[in-house]
């Protein structure tokens, strides 16, 4: 590049040797290359400059203003007008009213069920009163452990859900008569697919006498306490666990609604 620029030079000035119109091509030559090579980055530096000069002017311009966004004080009239984003916290969760009469599993049970119908947010513990722990009331109820093959399929609640809630309950030693149940239940559902995909009808399915049955099972639960031992142990969980509100003393006084 540098012999190139030398030969132009020495064209363009060499007075004696070189014609007129070769002396005018090198000078143009030399002119268009000096752009080229000089001119065109040297323009592109001083963009690049002035971006990064705005870019500057604005980061500054904005820590002068947020003192004044922090402390409330004066902003434009545009930023008057801009719809507000703030974080709108959502109502606070109502609670159940601890109950006087030491059923906490019914009285949550059946808060949570007023939830449930008109679609508001429950906590944990309401979540698991009307799922699990509602389901492990009926399995321990008069219809036993048939309860599980009442829902059209396959029962809503896996083996590990069981026995976390069964464990948290202080019924651990249940586990095994309620994971056989479960297998029972998966049995019986996969039998009377096949029966009734041969056309069979849905009654003679459920009598089958190759249908495995609950009977051994609900006899254990039973006499390890049945469905009167859960709702005890379930009323001992939910009054230590649950974020009760506290109840309302009865005024004598007070004027009926």
């Amino acid at each position: 590049m540098i012999e190139y620029f030398q030969d132009l030079i020495d064209v363009a000035f060499d007075f004696e040797n070189t014609s007129r119109g070769a002396r005018k091509m090198a000078f143009a030559q030399l002119l268009i290359s000096g752009i080229l090579v000089v001119g065109l980055p040297f323009k592109i530096l001083m963009f690049i400059g002035d971006r990064i000069r705005a870019r500057r002017a604005e980061g500054e311009t904005y820590l002068d203003t947020v003192p004044q966004r922090m402390s409330g004080g004066p902003s434009t009239q545009a930023e008057r007008d801009r719809p507000s984003h703030r974080f709108v916290p959502p109502p606070p969760l109502r609670l159940a009213p601890r109950p006087t009469d030491g059923r906490y599993f019914e009285t949550l049970r059946a808060f949570a069920e007023e939830k449930k119908r008109t679609g508001e947010v429950m906590n944990e513990y309401e979540r698991e009163t009307v799922g699990i722990m509602g389901f492990l009331y009926d399995v321990f109820g008069p219809n036993g452990l048939a309860h599980f093959d009442s829902f059209g399929g396959i029962a809503p609640f896996r083996s590990h859900e069981l026995r976390s809630m069964l464990e948290k309950l202080g019924l651990g030693e249940l586990n095994s008569s309620i994971e056989s149940a479960l297998a029972i239940h998966l049995k019986r559902y996969q039998l009377s697919q096949d029966y009734m995909a041969t056309g069979m009808p849905a009654e003679q399915v459920a009598s089958h006498p190759n249908m495995p049955t609950y009977t051994q099972l609900d006899a254990s639960l039973k006499v390890n306490g049945g469905q009167g031992r859960f709702i005890h142990a379930a009323d001992r969980y939910l009054e230590a666990a649950y974020p009760w509100e506290p109840a309302q003393p009865h005024n004598a006084f007070a004027t009926p609604s």
